[in-house]
């Protein structure tokens, strides 16, 4: 688990999670592990100043660093506009026919919700940028520095 807190007060303000799901691999039968990131969440006061984004770089560090993978997946709610608008931002794309409706007693007031899974390819071997990437690169870095308030995510 990732946690989010205030550096003043240690309080916690978003946390989400990484888990090793396994898939059958279709071409070669064997089950493998696919990282999941779950259960991201912010509180409202601090939604749209990047915790959600760091929370979810740090998940996607964790799977290629620690664990070597090159993917990571991620499931959302198809009506959760802004959650898929972040993941889109951060890389993520909607998986072609990978969507499902469940059953969450706990979320659901019209016991059915369809579910979207995203994915993101972690790294590749392309590493030129453009001017564009570049000039965002330097803004999220800017952005970066007025969220002093946020402390260092901790994996918990």
């Amino acid at each position: 688990m990732f946690v989010a807190c205030r550096s003043s007060n240690g309080k916690i303000i978003g946390f989400c999670e990484l888990e090793g799901r396994e898939k059958k691999n279709k071409t070669t039968g064997r089950w493998e592990p696919r990282p999941y990131m779950c259960n991201l969440a912010v509180n409202k006061k601090w939604r749209r100043c990047g915790v959600a984004q760091e929370l979810v770089k740090a998940a996607e560090e964790k799977a290629t660093n620690d664990w070597n993978m090159d993917k990571m997946y991620l499931r959302v709610k198809s009506g959760n506009a802004a959650a898929v608008s972040l993941y889109c931002k951060l890389g993520y794309e909607m998986g072609k026919g990978e969507e499902t409706k469940i059953y969450h007693p706990f979320l659901d007031t019209n016991k059915h919700t369809e579910i979207k899974i995203m994915s993101k390819l972690l790294f590749t071997n392309n590493t030129t940028t453009t001017v564009e990437e570049e000039t965002e690169e330097a803004a999220e870095m800017d952005e970066a520095k007025e969220l002093e308030e946020v402390a260092a995510l901790t994996m918990v």
